[in-house]
């Protein structure tokens, strides 16, 4: 069944056609170091999707990536353009670092936590996400049902116990 795959190793796939991987729920990784395309949907849904080697795609779809909530961070080498709802509800993504990258669409990361940041040197920035210069290290931690960036993580945290020992000391 689609639902207890959990990765896929295919290491000459140069193209995962329209809709071939929609429903595998359960995979966490799908291996081919040449990958060149994602058709319309190719991952769509795959929600436990974390790893994925997308260094040498240089064509992505409109919903693509779609529903993947476990994607963190992408490192594409070649990739020009990201289309409409390339990564639709992806919500933990947090970075995308694309060295020749040109063109962000508008809706690409319709319904993700925002902003993700972009990182190219050839894009100028937008409202829809952040543009950086160099990648941005961070480390998430999954909350509940969300990602939550580790830093702002342990600051909330500190702040509470902040709170809770004020509350004991007024109590006594």
């Amino acid at each position: 069944s689609k639902q207890t795959v959990l990765f896929i190793y295919c290491p000459n796939v140069v193209k995962v056609n329209e809709s071939a991987m929609r429903g595998f729920y359960g995979l966490k990784q799908f291996i081919s170091k040449n990958l060149k395309e994602v058709g319309y949907g190719g991952f769509y849904g795959c929600a436990s999707l974390e790893k994925i080697d997308v260094s040498k795609i240089t064509k992505l779809n409109f919903q693509s990536f779609a529903f993947c909530q476990y994607l963190t961070n992408l490192w594409f080498d070649e990739l020009e353009e990201i289309p409409d709802n390339c990564f639709q509800m992806c919500t933990g993504l947090r970075q995308i670092v694309g060295r020749d990258l040109k063109v962000v669409s508008s809706a690409a990361f319709t319904a993700c936590q925002l902003p993700i940041k972009v990182v190219s040197p050839l894009l100028q920035p937008q409202d829809h996400y952040t543009v950086l210069q160099k990648p941005s290290l961070c480390q998430e931690v999954m909350t509940g049902d969300a990602y939550v960036e580790r830093n702002k993580l342990l600051c909330a945290i500190n702040l509470t116990k902040k709170h809770v020992q004020h509350i004991q000391i007024l109590n006594k």
